[in-house]
């Protein structure tokens, strides 16, 4: 139950997180502002969730996860009923950097609380799931926002991850776990991981897994139409599969995780992601082999996420929140890095540029987590 809990908190988050690409459009014609401008609404709420993701980590070392997981949880739902009282770009700026707060202190809360009541295979297991629900989130809650809106106006997808996100609130009320804060720690005791040099290996790695999943996510689209010249309503079809890899590679990172050497196979992973982007987005191949490609990088991006996670909270098992909350805030650096070189890549050298500027990233993550392996190895 707490699992399930877990991860449909994940998925009602990273869908509002995410849930003004469908309705940009929308927006736009009735709000008479740019697509550029409402752009800006994703960017923003992204801004706030790597800002909340580490609050919420200390807060839940020392006031215990129910309570954040609350209080984040319940901040979503008002952000997004709010919604509906104003028009204005300035307040619904504002609104989706108070909703980025409150998203980025769900996942950091509930990995954190797996963390503290899962231990060994069934931790990664519980992982895995619980963050499965980025990947349906993806594949049927965007899907399903659209829909909504197609009906409703761009006002009820909100209205309706509202409603599905005070259901959730009162699931975490009646059913999760009531663990105490850990009130006797200090600064220095929470932050004791920094001191870790295995931390930073970690963190690196992953900023630059995340870096190559956003480049992905960013330019797939704009890829499929320039190479194959598929319009959008075809993209918007076929994205779902591609993305559907994401869930499988959940499933599976828990027998990975439990390896004695994961770090030497979290280091192909990390490599093996540079290889497809050349190969999807550098290398001419046909449109079935470039589907596979992209189905086959997701699948690898999340088997390694749960394995990551696991790992931070074996660093600072005193201080998983505060670990997993500055993990959630690399996660958005590693996002926004992709995101914004890869833009100067794009206007120096057109999209081909994507592949090289990962595969390099990707030799990067390799090295940082190799060398993890050899340190375990040696210990």
């Amino acid at each position: 139950m707490l699992i399930l809990i877990c991860f449909l908190s994940i998925f009602t988050v990273y869908t509002t997180g995410f849930l003004i690409g469908p309705i940009l459009e929308e927006m736009s014609s009735e709000l008479n502002q740019s697509i550029s401008n409402l752009s800006q609404l994703a960017a923003i709420t992204f801004l706030g969730w790597g800002i909340g993701g580490p609050i919420a980590g200390i807060m839940t070392d020392k006031l215990g996860g129910k309570r954040v997981l609350l209080f984040g949880l319940a901040g979503v739902v008002l952000s997004n009923f709010s919604i509906l009282l104003t028009s204005n770009y300035t307040i619904l700026l504002c609104l989706r950097f108070a909703a980025g707060l409150f998203c980025g202190s769900v996942p950091a809360t509930c990995i954190s609380t797996l963390g503290e009541l899962l231990s060994g295979k069934k931790r990664v297991i519980g992982m895995g799931l619980a963050t499965s629900g980025i990947a349906i989130g993806m594949l049927i809650g965007l899907p399903s926002v659209a829909y909504i809106t197609s009906f409703f106006g761009w006002r009820g997808g909100f209205v309706a991850l509202g409603i599905l996100c005070a259901f959730v609130v009162l699931c975490v009320f009646i059913l999760f776990p009531n663990l105490k804060g850990k009130k006797n720690h200090t600064i220095s005791r929470q932050f004791s991981w920094v001191k870790n040099p295995k931390t930073w290996h970690i963190i690196g790695g992953n900023i630059c897994e995340r870096f190559i999943t956003a480049v992905f996510l960013t330019y797939i689209s704009l890829l499929l139409i320039e190479k194959f010249k598929l319009q959008i309503q075809d993209i918007s079809t076929l994205l779902p599969y591609i993305l559907l890899g994401a869930t499988p590679g959940a499933l599976l990172a828990g027998p990975f995780g439990s390896l004695k050497n994961c770090f030497q196979y979290i280091s192909l992973m990390a490599l093996l992601q540079g290889f497809l982007m050349v190969f999807v987005f550098t290398i001419e191949i046909t449109f079935l082999m470039t589907t596979i490609s992209g189905f086959c990088l997701m699948f690898l991006s999340q088997t390694s996420r749960p394995m990551v996670m696991n790992s931070l909270t074996n660093v600072a098992p005193k201080a998983k929140g505060s670990i997993i909350g500055f993990y959630s805030t690399s996660n958005q650096l590693g996002h926004m890095l992709g995101a914004s070189i890869m833009g100067f890549g794009y206007a120096i050298g057109g999209i081909k540029t994507a592949g090289p500027i990962c595969i390099f990233v990707s030799l990067i993550a390799c090295i940082l987590y190799f060398r993890i392996h050899l340190s375990e190895k040696s210990d």
